[in-house]
């Protein structure tokens, strides 16, 4: 009984190996020779060029967006009494609020850049 169910675990343990690699490989994580990820690229000067026009309306899309959050996180404020709540969502809007200021930084930097890189 003890072989059988060793035998079963190692088996298991096997397919569960090369199904866990095959969809690795299927979605693109694996590393490349040089270390690399296979996963999520990052676009080239060309490819962010070909887009220029679409940069800045994204970053204001993007810093609306963010507005809004912390909008409403502040008028959730109001209604939670709980101390424990009100330190999350402190945390999170002061999270929230450094990704405004990133993102407005990027919409200033934003027409310099595309006039000395993509010309």
């Amino acid at each position: 009984m003890q072989l059988t169910s060793k035998i079963a675990t190692a088996t298991l343990a096997i397919a569960i190996t090369f199904g866990g690699a095959a969809a690795a490989m299927a979605t693109g994580l694996t590393t490349t020779a040089d270390g690399a990820s296979g996963g999520r690229h990052r676009p080239t000067l060309e490819q962010i060029c070909a887009h220029q026009d679409q940069i800045v309306s994204r970053l204001t899309e993007r810093q609306s967006h963010l507005t809004d959050r912390i909008a409403r996180l502040n008028q959730l404020t109001t209604k939670v009494t709980n101390a424990d709540k009100l330190a999350k969502i402190g945390q999170r809007i002061t999270t929230l609020q450094t990704r405004l200021d990133r993102v407005a930084e990027r919409i200033a930097a934003a027409p310099e850049w595309i006039a000395a890189h993509c010309s």
